[in-house]
């Protein structure tokens, strides 16, 4: 795997990359990951014959962090998206693919712009009409705590990044079905990325 910088919608992004030169698989991340994420599966992508991206997000390790809220509206995430794929000069020709956060904003960026897209592929999340129509049971409601939590100001920040982002670290070694997988230097890009 490379790295390099892609100057897309206004925003410096730091990528991963691997493999040849087209088609595109453009991996997005999820909360509270980063490019990294992709780490295992960009090989196999490379080696079935993709060129794979697999971006920092705006506000996330690397790329550019703009300062207002009102920056991270979905419109301007989608826009990322978008720009991503013209900066690789792959509409048309891109396989997205998301998980956790990145498969929502994958969702609605193939709802909007299905032209752009060869394939998509959706980790982790359902369509969002399904998740508006559970998101009314208690039950969801109670799942789904978090989402409301992180629209509180400043105290999501506080609560993931005091003590070098340990709890990033520990969303991963307390929740993974293989904790084995999670040691230390598996952890550290996503705390790293979580402090930046």
């Amino acid at each position: 795997m490379n790295e390099r910088r892609v100057e897309s919608n206004g925003l410096s992004f730091r990528v991963l990359e691997a493999g040849g030169d087209d088609p595109l698989a453009l991996c997005l991340h999820g909360f509270p990951e980063c490019a990294h994420s992709w780490r295992h599966q960009m090989p196999l992508l490379a080696d079935r014959g993709f060129r794979v991206w697999a971006p920092d997000l705006r506000g996330y390790g690397q790329s550019d962090t703009p300062p207002d809220v009102g920056d991270y509206a979905i419109e301007a995430l989608l826009a990322d998206v978008d720009g991503l794929i013209e900066a690789a000069g792959a509409r048309g020709r891109t396989t997205l693919l998301g998980h956790d956060w990145g498969a929502i904003l994958s969702w609605y960026y193939a709802m909007r712009q299905p032209d752009a897209l060869e394939r998509l592929v959706i980790m982790n999340v359902p369509h969002p009409a399904r998740f508006f129509q559970q998101l009314r049971t208690f039950r969801q409601l109670r799942k789904s705590w978090y989402i409301f939590f992180f629209q509180l100001p400043w105290l999501p920040e506080w609560a993931l990044g005091r003590n070098d982002a340990e709890a990033v670290g520990k969303a991963f070694t307390d929740m993974a079905v293989h904790t084995e997988r999670f040691d230390d230097a598996a952890v550290r890009p996503f705390r790293e990325a979580a402090s930046e």
